[in-house]
């Protein structure tokens, strides 16, 4: 098996080069559970890009069984851009209980959704910010999703959030999350 390093260039030039042919090898790399996470996940990613829907869905399929945490992630990513009432289950349980990645990941893509749950996903959020229940490392994703929100009940539990930060004195509360958080890859 070749080194990680040369693994990811194939399938970033798989992509790059949109070859078509490749989408079943691509699958199958997505599926091999000895491959390293980010290699699937690039796979993963090089079929979303070409747009294979039949071999996306076999990919999608694989990945949500799989244990590599990116993998997961990059499926729920494309997974609420081509089936958001697919997704929507699965956010909000990873909203809820899902590991510091797990959240920032579905705060990333509650982000991407216009559906009608949208709305109550991010006040729940809020909500679970509010009372210190969502990862430090998650909170920029959650509060990008929220500033991205025009609907008025989130703008403001968004203002309640705000204010019960600026009544605590505490200066950088509003700035903790920014502290430990984020993605740096965007």
């Amino acid at each position: 098996q070749a080194p990680e390093m040369v693994q990811l260039a194939a399938v970033q030039a798989v992509g790059d080069l949109e070859l078509r042919s490749a989408a079943d090898s691509l699958v199958a790399a997505v599926a091999n559970e000895k491959a390293a996470g980010t290699v699937r996940a690039s796979a993963l990613s090089a079929l979303d890009e070409f747009g294979a829907s039949e071999q996306i869905d076999k990919a999608i399929a694989a990945a949500e069984k799989s244990s590599p945490p990116e993998l997961r992630t990059a499926a729920l990513q494309i997974l609420a851009r081509r089936s958001p009432e697919r997704a929507l289950p699965v956010i909000r349980k990873l909203a809820n209980e899902g590991t510091e990645l797990e959240q920032q990941a579905a705060f990333l893509a509650l982000s991407q959704l216009d559906s009608p749950e949208t709305p109550q996903l991010l006040i729940l959020g809020l909500d679970r910010l509010a009372a210190g229940k969502i990862h430090p490392g998650a909170q920029v994703e959650l509060l990008d999703a929220v500033e991205k929100s025009t609907h008025p009940q989130v703008q403001a539990r968004w203002e309640k959030v705000k204010a019960q930060w600026e009544a605590s004195g505490d200066a950088l509360a509003p700035f903790r999350g920014a502290l430990v958080g984020g993605n740096e890859w965007r």
